[in-house]
């Protein structure tokens, strides 16, 4: 022997041997965006993909709706898929994802985060992938930035189970469809959405009391009223709150919220907020049970 030559385990290698091998498989990750056309060709006769639970092709650069549509697309209708992570699979459009949707409705978990590919929802308003999927709890729309109040509209109308969403630099939203999130909301993620108004923020604590995380970085709309009105109605569930770049907020308006939020573990901040290493001091000396995030 002269030489030797071996290709690592990448998913062009390892595939193909979980298809002829794993008969018992529930969950599936292909994230890596090198990955082959004649790679993903193994899921069609995957007979053990129709039972998987889990399948993420984030970054799969290859995936577009010719394929996604032959890998669902076939003569078993049932199922089982409850999490689909398809983030920054940027040749994909609503199209594939509509007609896949009839094959998976006991889908939970949707993440179509930077998939640019995904422009006017609304256009097909009337039979859209979300009208398949009531079931869902969980939407990451990150990044995606034409999505507008009539998309989230049709989601909002359809999903009635939804309690996360995720909409960071979805910067067409507005207050009017944000202001019918419903009581049942756990996570709310709206980073970088600028055009949001302090009033959406000033009542989210009682439109939506049971929140465990709000993510709210860079919205100079929220300020120091709001945590004053949500000091005195406590989101008694809250856990997570992260506001890096909220330039409008104050440590008087911060240390207010605290004494009233006694669930909360974690605070993110950054020096716009918080530029005095005595003040960072002070604050995790007297709220010690809080991990504050400082960007």
């Amino acid at each position: 022997m002269t030489g030797c030559y071996h290709e690592p385990f990448t998913p062009n290698t390892l595939l193909p041997i979980i298809v002829q091998t794993c008969s018992s498989l529930l969950s599936l990750n292909l994230r890596w965006n090198n990955i082959k056309e004649s790679t993903l060709n193994h899921l069609i006769a995957y007979p053990q993909f129709i039972h998987l639970h889990t399948l993420d092709l984030s970054g799969c650069q290859i995936l577009d709706d010719t394929l996604l549509i032959n890998i669902f697309i076939r003569t078993e209708t049932d199922f089982h898929l409850k999490k689909l992570v398809l983030h920054a699979c940027t040749n994909i459009t609503w199209i594939s994802l509509d007609t896949i949707a009839i094959c998976i409705p006991n889908l939970l978990h949707l993440n179509v985060s930077r998939c640019i590919g995904l422009k006017n929802l609304s256009s097909n308003q009337e039979s859209t992938c979300f009208h398949y999927w009531p079931l869902l709890e969980y939407i990451d729309f990150g990044n995606l930035l034409t999505l507008t109040d009539n998309d989230l509209t049709i989601v909002l109308d359809n999903c009635k189970y939804l309690n996360t969403l995720i909409c960071d630099d979805c910067i067409n939203l507005t207050d009017q469809t944000l202001n019918r999130l419903t009581s049942d909301f756990r996570m709310i993620s709206l980073n970088n959405c600028t055009t949001l108004s302090t009033n959406l923020f000033l009542n989210l604590n009682e439109q939506c009391p049971k929140l465990e995380t709000i993510s709210l970085n860079s919205i100079n709309n929220f300020n120091d009223d709001c945590l004053l009105k949500w000091s005195e109605k406590p989101l008694v569930q809250l856990k997570f709150l992260s506001i890096n770049n909220c330039t409008n907020c104050t440590v008087n308006g911060i240390e207010n919220f605290l004494e009233r939020h006694f669930n909360l573990q974690e605070l993110s901040l950054n020096d716009n907020i918080l530029s005095n290493q005595i003040e960072r001091q002070t604050l995790e000396q007297k709220f010690p049970n809080i991990n504050f995030v400082f960007q």
